[in-house]
């Protein structure tokens, strides 16, 4: 049976279950203090994350996340812990023990807004920011509908043999590559890049990439 592309996922984008209690969101005030902080095994952490570390993590949530919420008056819950938590990694040379593993999710109903990604801590600037990226991008119900739209129009492209396509996204014409050995839908405007190798037999879709451009 032939399989097609993006069966079984989201296009990369990470489905988020978080079982901490639910908390109502109050946008007047930090819903970030309610993150549930650990527990964690090392020392080094235990002592980290205290008072200041957890005000300046509400804070930095508070004007990286909040402006980007759309689910209105919500339901929050969220989760820190160390992507590295064991004393080995927390000598005074270490330069992965203030990276930490955020999880938060606002949600109302059936409409979830979720985000799960790496951030690091500076102690000298009681400060944080993203691991790998620009900025945190929340999993916003426009994200979603974005990437449902992608994830359509691919597979449509595949199953009908589409010689050509419009970006759902900006409405340019896709560059679309389709080989034996390769599937590739390309914004030439860089909204996206989705590529997957294939078995040049069978047809099956073995492994793939979406690149998608972050927000200015």
């Amino acid at each position: 049976m032939r399989t097609s592309p993006g069966q079984g996922d989201v296009f990369g984008w990470t489905v988020l279950l978080i079982t901490h209690s639910l908390v109502d969101v109050d946008m007047t005030n930090s819903v970030f203090d309610s993150i549930q902080c650990g527990p964690f095994k090392s020392d080094y952490h235990r002592t980290a994350v205290g008072q200041d570390f957890r005000s300046a993590l509400s804070k930095y949530l508070e004007r990286e996340l909040l402006t980007q919420v759309t689910v209105g008056t919500a339901c929050f819950k969220g989760s820190l812990v160390a992507s590295y938590d064991e004393d080995r990694y927390c000598g005074p040379r270490s330069l992965v023990r203030d990276i930490y593993k955020l999880s938060v999710e606002f949600g109302s109903g059936q409409r979830k807004e979720s985000l799960r990604k790496e951030i690091v801590y500076d102690a000298n600037k009681n400060s944080f920011k993203p691991r790998r990226e620009k900025k945190l991008l929340l999993w916003t119900l426009a994200r979603q509908a974005q990437a449902r739209a992608i994830e359509d129009l691919v597979k449509r492209v595949d199953a009908e043999q589409l010689p050509s396509a419009n970006c759902p996204v900006c409405d340019t014409n896709l560059l679309i590559t389709n080989e034996p050995a390769i599937f590739a839908v390309t914004c030439p405007t860089g909204c996206f890049q989705h590529d997957y190798h294939r078995d040049p037999k069978s047809g099956d879709f073995l492994h793939g990439h979406l690149f998608v451009r972050e927000p200015e």
